[in-house]
C-alpha cells in the first residue's frame, strides 16, 4: 500500500484526550535504550489514503507505528481491522526521519 508522512493529518496521545472524528487508535512501538516502549495515541490519514482499497476493506481499524527490531532505521505502518489474519494487514514501510518528522509536525516525542 502507498502511504506517505504527509498522509497522517493528525497525531495526538490518547493520555487526557478524546478521540475526534475520523481519528483511528494508534500505537507508537519503538526501540530504546531500555528495550521495546509503546505509547498509545490517535491518528488520522488522508481521504487519499483511507480510500485505498487496503484500507477501506478493513472498516474500523487500528494502526500501529513498529520501528524494526534488526533496523531502526525502518518502521512499518501496519493497519489491522478487528478481524484481518496478521499476514492480510495492510503495511507501508517508512524510514526513521519520516517516522520522526511526522511526530514532529504534530508534538509528539519518540523517548530514547
Amino acid at each position: 500500500m502507498q502511504l506517505t508522512p504527509d498522509d497522517v493529518t493528525a497525531l495526538h496521545l490518547r493520555w487526557n484526550s478524546s478521540r475526534a472524528a475520523g481519528e483511528i487508535p494508534a500505537a507508537i512501538q519503538y526501540r530504546s535504550a531500555h528495550g521495546v516502549g509503546t505509547f498509545f495515541l490517535y491518528a488520522a490519514f488522508s481521504p487519499q489514503a483511507c480510500a485505498q482499497p487496503e484500507l477501506a476493506a478493513l472498516g474500523e481499524c487500528t494502526v500501529l507505528f513498529a520501528q524494526d527490531a534488526q533496523t531502526p532505521e525502518r518502521w512499518q505502518v501496519i493497519f489491522s481491522g478487528p478481524d484481518t489474519p496478521p499476514e492480510q494487514r495492510p503495511a507501508a514501510e517508512w524510514t526513521d526521519g519520516d517516522m520522526r518528522a511526522v511526530c514532529a509536525r504534530f508534538g509528539v516525542t519518540i523517548p530514547a
